[in-house]
């Protein structure tokens, strides 16, 4: 994927999670190029596989790709890479099912960035807990949010509840009808 957006625009993905089948090779590259003033609210995420298939991190690669510039200037460049070949993907990633990433960018959304950083930074870690939510800041203008679940509906709930202030953007809560 490779949009731009204009002075003003607002651009929201946020599609449903990658789901590899057993010895499956993905690759995916999303840029995005915000002129001043845009604003972007990016989500990417992988499921571990098709779990009633017995598909549970049986796929050989997956890679993901995201860079953002503002303005010209490089934001964000985030890459995953998961390779069976780099060691056995179910033990390396234990109890986890879901890995996502949400990229928020934008000056328009500097304070809902550092509410959500805010948010990750003073949540308690419980033993053995069934998400991980990390988050980085992006200098004045968004922020980076990476979350590790054990399933898939409960890190969309997540997120969603991390999101909350998109329906308000644009007038409509593209949830309501998925996850």
């Amino acid at each position: 994927m490779h949009a731009r957006v204009a002075a003003d625009g607002l651009l929201v993905v946020a599609p449903d999670p990658v789901v590899c089948f057993s010895g499956a090779r993905y690759r995916q590259t999303q840029t995005v190029e915000l002129a001043d003033r845009a604003a972007l609210v990016l989500v990417d995420w992988v499921s571990s596989g098709r779990h009633a298939a017995g598909e549970r991190w049986a796929f050989d690669e997956y890679h993901g790709r995201i860079t953002v510039r503002l303005d010209g200037r490089l934001l964000v460049h985030d890459a995953l890479a998961l390779r069976a070949a780099d060691g056995n993907l179910r033990a390396r990633l234990g109890r986890f099912d879901v890995l996502a990433v949400v990229v928020l960018a934008g000056t328009t959304l500097a304070g809902a960035a550092s509410s959500l950083v805010a948010t990750a930074s003073g949540a308690a870690l419980p033993r053995c807990a069934d998400r991980l939510v990390a988050a980085t800041a992006l200098r004045d203008c968004g922020c980076v949010v990476r979350f590790a679940g054990t399933s898939v509906e409960r890190v969309g709930r997540t997120i969603r509840e991390f999101l909350g202030f998109v329906p308000a953007l644009l007038g409509d809560d593209p949830w309501i009808r998925k996850w």
